[in-house]
């Protein structure tokens, strides 16, 4: 059984994704021992939030190139986060992937928050964005999007490339059963129930 935090499982894209640290660099020999800065506003929001700065440099010293991108593989809930969950933690870290070299890789926010969902079999996934959902051409939301209406704005390029990423998203973890599937404006919000945005039906 999963913890509660993980089963109502938030993603504010633009401040924090989950991923598992240990395929990255060793946890406790990560060179860069920074707390991320949004574990502290979490904190003082009454959430016991743990997370660890990007690694912007390898286990043995050599410096990432965050030039290289890379995609989530596999569909098991990583296991730092999933223990973390599961003592009643809520992990912010960044969303860097590696390779089976050990290559560190730029991983899109949305694409890791989808991914992440999808494995966790959250209840809710919800995109914080810069936008009140996806907007129609005059600007105004669309409140439900559904699977024809996701395609339909991906193919004929009314998506933005951001918009993009955060439907395919979207997609992805509505088609492994994520409950309830949300973009939403996240800007200059601390509570994001209730917020304008578009649900995926």
């Amino acid at each position: 059984n999963l913890n509660p935090v993980t089963k109502n499982l938030q993603v504010l894209e633009e401040l924090f994704d989950l991923y598992d640290a240990k395929s990255i660099v060793d946890w406790n020999h990560n060179p860069v021992p920074s707390v991320l800065p949004e574990v502290q506003p979490m904190a003082d929001a009454g959430v016991a939030a743990v997370g660890r700065a990007a690694p912007y440099a390898a286990a043995d010293g050599s410096v990432v190139d965050l030039e290289f991108v890379g995609q989530p593989e596999g569909d098991a809930p990583p296991a730092l986060p999933e223990a973390l969950c599961a003592a009643g933690f809520v992990p912010v870290v960044a969303s860097i992937g590696a390779d089976a070299d050990g290559q560190l890789l730029n991983v899109n926010a949305d694409t890791l928050a989808g991914d992440l969902a999808a494995r966790f079999r959250a209840d809710r996934l919800l995109v914080a964005g810069g936008t009140a959902g996806v907007l129609d051409p005059r600007g105004v939301t669309l409140p439900s999007i559904d699977d024809a209406m996701l395609e339909a704005l991906i193919a004929d390029g009314r998506a933005s490339a951001g918009m993009v990423a955060k439907l395919n998203a979207c997609r992805h973890a509505r088609r492994h059963g994520v409950g309830r599937v949300e973009i939403v404006d996240g800007r200059g919000a601390r509570d994001l129930d209730g917020r304008p945005g578009s649900v995926m039906a």
